[in-house]
């Protein structure tokens, strides 16, 4: 089988196992939120940390409980690592430095897992296990509640109230992401992948010279990390290395475990709206992105008209890819990684040809949300929803409805300002680190490609991505401080914002359909959905990319 052949083959058995997951995990999503039953290890959770689980939040009060709960969650991941050296499983680790342990517990806290160190040689076992992938837990069950309290404020009305911020996440953590990491940590395992907690090993090569070998709890972060859309990885090499990645089986179930609960939420939405083809458009919508993008990565990937010779012969870009996996195997996974907050890598990002890597930049700057990360991808995407709508009501001149509730001006605030929050932090933060001396000195790279490095850094880290083109010093004190800044600002203000629309929802009464409410369950609306993406929030990086990827593609 040509390697061709065998990228249509791991695409279509990539797809078809998507779809058999759909209806059971997105039923079982919704009945999780729903259901007024505490499991026993639930209450004691909640008798323990003195929470009252029949409390309903105001969408405010939702906020402040995210926020503060972050705030612990970044000191203890601050403190654990600055003293890491004197706790045990440390393996004769260093502690942090400040500025790198303050990046990492602000990526870690924000889903990003943003990565300006080497894993294997920096973080010990504890920090690693007890730091790490517990937040890789936590931020991903932070993102699917605000999606969860977003979605409560259509099924709600003539109230204030969006639910239980704690419940939500304790319930996210113990009923869907633990078992399903059971089971994906044993499958990763069986695999190939290692998990234990040996001491490292020195060897002497053939050549004499020493290398050592480290192991690690790596399966069990590694599935949370995929499952997560976390994508911080326990080696530096993150998904190209053979510990955490051995072979194609576990590659493919990688790509599954990053797309398995972004595409099920749609149908979790449906169920709780009732009507479940509101989730069938919004999982075509999903679905078109995410095609185009791997098709897109793959064109670009596997047929290069000005390519050297050495590429030429290899049918294909080479270089940065894992040939473990070839370049079918690399372009899924890229788009797979972008389409969500994810950010793992098998192959890397900045050895893709321009328009390859321009196609992952564009994927993160739609705002990840086809089908984006655990429940920020379906948050951004009913608020694109939102907008649509409204400006179809603009055609049409009647005031916008969407699943029963009126797009007022007050919804449209809270849109706009999610809307334009990403792009003014992305485009303010790359412009300074442009114009500044200490951005500047760590461009190694100059010309386009550049300026390509410095605008996918802040859109990975804007939208909680954290995956990055290698070329750019990030290490560097200015873009570890003003990384954790942006990563604070892109995951927070649109959440603030996602909910106080939400809150908005949830006052008002609900509204009959009538013959001119616009059918949201058609592909008519799928295709308005997709072309307002592209149209506005697409054409806002335009300038960027023509400097950057266009004008580096096209010389």
């Amino acid at each position: 089988m040509n390697s061709t052949a065998a990228g249509w083959l791991q695409f279509a058995l990539l797809v078809a196992a998507l779809a058999a997951c759909y209806v059971p995990l997105g039923n079982y999503i919704a009945h999780i939120f729903t259901t007024k039953e505490h499991w026993r290890v639930e209450r004691g959770i909640y008798k323990l940390c003195g929470i009252d689980p029949e409390a309903d939040m105001r969408w405010s009060v939702y906020v402040r409980s995210i926020l503060a709960f972050s705030i612990v969650s970044i000191l203890f991941l601050y403190l654990i690592q600055r003293t890491q050296h004197w706790l045990f499983l440390s393996a004769g680790m260093s502690n942090v430095t400040p500025d790198t342990a303050w990046n990492t517990a602000v990526s870690f806290t924000t889903n990003t897992n943003w990565q300006n160190y080497s894993g294997e040689s920096t973080m010990s076992y504890l920090t690693q296990m007890g730091g790490l992938a517990v937040q890789n837990f936590m931020s991903a069950a932070v993102g699917l509640a605000v999606a969860i309290a977003m979605i409560r404020g259509f099924t709600r009305s003539r109230t204030d109230r969006l639910g239980n911020f704690w419940v939500d996440i304790t319930r996210a953590v113990i009923r869907l992401l633990l078992p399903l990491a059971v089971i994906g940590a044993l499958i990763l395992v069986a695999g190939g992948a290692i998990e234990n907690l040996a001491s490292y090993h020195t060897i002497t090569t053939l050549s004499g010279a020493h290398q050592t070998i480290v192991g690690g709890p790596v399966a069990s972060q590694e599935v949370i990390k995929e499952m997560g859309n976390n994508g911080g990885g326990f080696f530096n090499a993150n998904s190209a290395h053979p510990f955490e990645n051995p072979n194609p089986f576990t590659n493919i179930f990688e790509i599954f475990l990053i797309l398995l609960i972004p595409f099920a939420t749609p149908r979790a939405f449906g169920k709780m709206v009732g009507d479940n083809r509101q989730g069938y458009a919004l999982v075509a919508i999903m679905a078109i992105i995410w095609m185009a993008a791997v098709g897109g990565i793959t064109f670009f990937e596997s047929h290069l008209g000005t390519a050297g010779a050495a590429a030429q012969l290899a049918h294909g870009a080479t270089e940065g890819t894992e040939v473990r996996f070839g370049q079918h195997a690399c372009s899924l996974f890229a788009a797979s990684t972008t389409v969500t907050s994810t950010g793992a890598v098998n192959c890397f990002h900045d050895s893709l040809t321009p328009f390859g890597g321009g196609i992952a930049l564009l994927d993160m700057a739609l705002g990840e949300i086809a089908p984006g990360g655990i429940g920020a991808g379906m948050y951004g995407l009913l608020i694109l929803a939102i907008v649509t709508v409204f400006v179809a009501g603009l055609m049409v001149g009647r005031t916008p409805e969407y699943i029963g509730k009126k797009i007022r001006p007050t919804e449209m605030k809270y849109a706009s300002l999610y809307f334009l929050t990403l792009p003014v932090v992305i485009l303010t933060m790359a412009a300074i680190s442009i114009a500044s001396k200490p951005g500047q000195a760590a461009i190694f790279n100059p010309g386009p490609h550049g300026l390509t490095e410095i605008m996918y850094a802040f859109t990975s880290m804007a939208n909680n991505n954290g995956s990055a083109f290698a070329g750019l010093g990030t290490a560097a004190r200015w873009y570890q401080v003003t990384g954790g800044i942006t990563m604070l600002l892109g995951r927070f203000a649109p959440e603030i914002f996602a909910l106080g629309l939400a809150g908005s929802l949830a006052r008002q009464a609900p509204t009959p359909a009538s013959a001119g409410t616009l059918d949201t369950r058609t592909p008519l609306f799928v295709g308005m959905v997709v072309g307002v993406i592209l149209i506005l929030v697409g054409l806002t990086y335009f300038p960027a990319l023509a400097l950057g990827v266009f004008a580096e593609g096209l010389h």
